[in-house]
């Protein structure tokens, strides 16, 4: 198997289980809700529900399972970076959409519409597509000086910017529709506005969390090869040195927006109803995550 190929092999299987994680967690607080407060409906789809009870996530088993299968998924993730390029994988996440509708029949025994079945169909052809045309997209083999000349870029400085002023936008919009919502005079479409500007802030953070994890396997690549001690080869070490700081900056940064994404995504499961906002949120990563690659 080429270390392309491997790196589709880590990523397909990292995305289902993340989809698996997402949606046993779901479950596992839903079966928790129920269990507290059996008398209470929550409206996830068109509010965000007042808590009516703290309720420790942790109790439940299901929940805790979800948990382990998702940080899996994105270790399995995580690891592809190294053999594959971000624009595969990042395209390869589809595969969540066939795992979610998959759940839902199977073990949530919900109905599965004929439209469901065509677009999870369509999304087996699109995976396929990018799958078989990997092998004319190059991977990028980086050092210090290439990565930090990358960060410099015009063009990725401007995404940056761009990117800020759009999170400021659409989580402004959140605040306002939320607000009005709140007191009791909605404004118009509130049911998709909100959860749509949730999803959409909260990928931002998936997508610099997916940028700095593109970027650490680089960094281990590089460590890597300097273990190897091979003088055809041009390893660095990454700990020490005058470069040791973008280590840090790096692995800093990648726990920072990892954990935020990770936060919001959980949360989002109580907030909203499962079959509306998870496949929204695999909609939004995946998008921005292609437009936010490096190389």
């Amino acid at each position: 198997m080429s270390t392309t190929g491997l790196g589709i092999f880590l990523g397909a299987l990292g995305s289902v289980a993340i989809n698996s994680g997402n949606n046993l967690q779901s479950l596992g607080m839903a079966q928790l809700e129920a269990k507290i407060s059996p008398e209470i409906q929550v409206e996830k789809l068109e509010d965000e529900p007042v808590p009516h009870e703290e309720i420790d996530a942790c109790q439940s088993k299901t929940w805790v399972v979800g948990t382990t299968i998702f940080i899996t998924g994105s270790l399995l993730n995580f690891s592809a970076f190294a053999f594959a390029p971000q624009s595969i994988l990042a395209s390869l996440e589809g595969i969540q959409f066939v795992t979610n509708v998959l759940f839902g029949k199977f073990v949530l025994g919900k109905e599965i519409s004929s439209s469901m079945w065509a677009g999870t169909a369509m999304t087996i052809v699109g995976v396929v597509v990018t799958v078989l045309s990997a092998s004319v997209v190059g991977t990028l083999e980086a050092d210090f000086e290439y990565l930090l000349f990358l960060w410099g870029e015009t063009g990725w400085i401007v995404y940056l910017v761009m990117t800020a002023a759009f999170g400021v936008l659409l989580q402004g919009t959140h605040q306002v529709y939320l607000t009005a919502k709140q007191n009791g005079k909605p404004l118009p479409h509130s049911e998709y506005v909100l959860p749509i500007t949730y999803a959409t802030f909260s990928a931002l953070f998936g997508t610099m969390s997916v940028v700095f994890a593109k970027i650490l396997s680089e960094l281990v690549t590089l460590q890597i090869v300097h273990w190897d001690d091979d003088p055809e080869t041009d390893g660095q070490p990454i700990f020490v040195g005058s470069y040791c700081w973008f280590t840090y900056m790096t692995l800093g940064g990648w726990l920072f927006f990892v954990g935020v994404w990770l936060f919001r995504m959980n949360e989002a499961l109580s907030l909203y109803d499962p079959l509306f906002i998870i496949p929204l949120l695999q909609v939004c990563a995946p998008y921005r995550q292609s437009c936010g690659r490096m190389g």
